[in-house]
């Protein structure tokens, strides 16, 4: 491990925050301290069994001992940014010393009851120090192995698959050591390390397109890490200098920082942001990639024998999760210390107090490493329990909702609706794994997005979202062909099951899957997440040829193109094939108006004051009893209503 030892103190401490007596203790209390004050370590609770649970008797949040002597000699989290959890929180992960070796040991985790299940060890073909859970699949964790392969381990099947052989990119004699991932599990970095151990460079490898984005050969190096986006790569020197890599810059281009002005050493990165300690000599700061020199300070800490670690891997980044440790061994003397807490990245100062972590420094490894689960729940530490020569174990933190402070586990978000009949249900989530969503509505057959440099709306960015459209939709018996056009990833399941499965990042590509449909109603869910740069979303399907021939046309007759419109408008259109026609659904922009209306003659009522003033597109699609589906060319009408 070329993991950084604590090197310098943190800035002073704010002025004004002044040290205080302890309050009386809490006892499972309802949300987190949220003051500056002093808080001692009390006696230490004693321990269940592995599995058991109790109450922090400062903070009043209830921890479970995840790991005994049952699971191995020694275990511990691997590090603040390789996640303890899986996506969804429903496996958890540790490194336990079985027979003298590290081995990674996977266990079922109840999110809801909060208990441990099940374990299994983790085969050694990937190292076991730094597996990294999918950020979409919560049955796949990735690892690479001694011969420079990077595999995937299935936790459901248990088997390990190739995904890429580096041994010809990485010189003979050296190894990959450290391992970082985006969040759509797309980019991948390493250091390299020579036969002596020694780092000598780092490497880049984007999956989407088998290509290197960086293989560098650089002295100093201490350890690098991806972002999240995998737009941005961090490379840190032993020196505290760093070098902040575009990598969608073609070449990729490159800043540097420096220590003692804007570098920093103890770091976890975000969404094209880093959550860093020392930034500037302020402590805790918080800084976008896009210009690494400009800081934003989020607290100070006390200044001697202190240090910590930071983790960004929750999917709400509105805060950043740090354990603070006394790298003396000492006791709590001021705000923070030996504590696990975290801190709003806006700069306001805002914190969050979870637990002491009771682990008492004797050497590195008994080092927190904190680290926070992707839904906010749930911090996992490693902790000797106040014995520095003591066994270590995992404990994990249930973090309580914090009711109105947009809190790190927020009362439960709003669901997406049920597929409707005819049309698809559209949920549109403001990041990239379908967890926080922002807006619903009615999307028409067939879908055609293109979003360009833009989003499918203000509540969603322009970068870093993913949608889920699913809807109940009439076939004949027959083959039908799937297509499905996107930039970035898909997945397209007919009911229930993943027909096409391209979860990558990449540009506008076009995919298609034939199928036997038996006749009735059928289950469609398209699944969809843009990175970064434009964006799109497009599918449709057709039947194959039978003894009917389709000459399906629909045409949108009022109202007229290039006229103005104002209030309620009616939608009329017509449809014409030589086998009878299902039904039309008319669509605004993409977005459904209304059920699909029966026949080949059909009107419907739309409000155009739900749209602002402007050029907006009305489409029909027509659909015939052979399953075939035709849409009309747009008809372009200026909405001019007074607001």
């Amino acid at each position: 491990m070329f993991r950084r030892l604590p090197r310098i103190a943190v800035a002073a401490l704010c002025a004004g925050i002044a040290a205080a007596m302890l309050p009386a203790r809490l006892t499972g209390q309802s949300s987190l301290p949220t003051d500056y004050s002093v808080y001692p370590e009390p006696a230490l609770p004693s321990l269940p069994a592995a599995g058991g649970t109790f109450v922090d008797p400062t903070f009043g949040t209830r921890i479970m001992r995840l790991t005994d002597p049952n699971d191995g000699s020694d275990c511990r989290v691997e590090y603040s940014y390789w996640p303890t959890f899986n996506v969804n929180s429903t496996r958890a992960k540790a490194l336990c010393v079985n027979g003298g070796v590290d081995r990674t040991r996977i266990w079922t985790f109840d999110p809801t009851g909060f208990t441990r299940g099940s374990s299994i060890l983790m085969p050694m073909l990937p190292q076991s120090t730094d597996p990294i859970w999918s950020g979409s699949n919560p049955d796949i964790v990735y690892g690479h192995s001694t011969t420079n392969l990077l595999v995937a381990f299935n936790v459901s099947t248990q088997t390990t698959t190739t995904i890429k052989d580096f041994s010809g990119t990485v010189p003979s004699g050296d190894q990959l050591q450290q391992m970082s991932m985006s969040a759509d599990d797309n980019e991948f970095a390493f250091h390299v390390t020579n036969s002596s151990g020694t780092p000598v460079g780092y490497i880049v490898w984007k999956r989407s397109t088998n290509t290197l984005l960086l293989n560098r050969t650089e002295s100093g190096i201490d350890e690098v890490q991806i972002d999240k986006s995998g737009r941005y790569l961090e490379a840190g020197f032993t020196s505290g200098n760093n070098r902040i890599w575009d990598l969608q810059a073609n070449p990729p281009t490159s800043t540097d920082t420096s220590w003692g002005v804007d570098g920093f050493f103890h770091h976890d990165s975000g969404h094209g942001t880093i959550f860093t300690y020392n930034g500037k000599g302020n402590g805790v700061a918080y800084r976008q990639e896009s210009a690494p020199h400009s800081l934003t300070a989020l607290m100070a800490l006390s200044s001697s024998n202190k240090t910590g670690h930071m983790s960004m891997r929750a999917n709400n980044e509105g805060w950043g999760l740090i354990s603070n440790y006394n790298n003396d061994g000492s006791k709590v003397a001021f705000p923070f210390d030996n504590e696990i807490f975290q801190v709003a990245t806006d700069g306001s100062g805002d914190v969050r107090r979870i637990a002491h972590h009771r682990s008492v420094y004797n050497d590195y490894y008994d080092a927190p490493f904190a680290n926070i689960s992707p839904d906010g729940r749930f911090v996992a530490f490693s902790s000797n329990w106040g014995n520095a020569s003591g066994r270590r174990d995992v404990f994990v933190a249930m973090i309580p909702a914090a009711p109105g402070s947009g809190g790190a586990q927020d009362p439960p978000p709003p669901t997406c609706p049920a597929a409707v009949n005819g049309a698809f249900t559209g949920c549109y989530y403001a990041d990239t794994t379908m967890t926080s969503l922002a807006f619903t509505r009615t999307d028409s057959y067939p879908l055609a997005f293109d979003w360009n440099l833009g989003s499918p709306d203000a509540s969603v960015p322009v970068d870093y979202f993913s949608a889920r459209w699913q809807g109940n939709f009439n076939f004949n018996a027959g083959s039908y062909t799937f297509t499905v056009t996107v930039d970035d990833g898909a997945r397209l399941y007919v009911d229930g099951q993943l027909i096409i499965d391209k979860w990558i990042s990449e540009a506008a590509t076009t995919y298609t899957a034939t199928r036997t449909m038996t006749a009735g109603t059928h289950a469609i869910r398209l699944e969809y997440y843009e990175a970064h740069a434009t964006a799109s979303a497009k599918l449709s399907w057709a039947a194959g040829s039978s003894g009917s021939t389709s000459t399906l046309a629909v045409g949108v007759t009022s109202p007229q193109n290039d006229t103005s419109v104002k209030n309620t408008v009616t939608l009329k259109a017509a449809a014409t094939d030589s086998v009878s026609v299902v039904g039309v659904q008319f669509a605004v922009d993409g977005v459904a108006v209304g059920s699909e209306v029966s026949g080949g003659t059909a009107s419907v009522s739309w409000n155009s004051r739900n749209l602002p003033n402007g050029s907006h597109k009305i489409t029909a699609t027509a659909r015939d009893s052979t399953g075939a589906r035709k849409t009309s060319a747009a008809v372009t009408v200026q909405v001019q209503n007074r607001h």
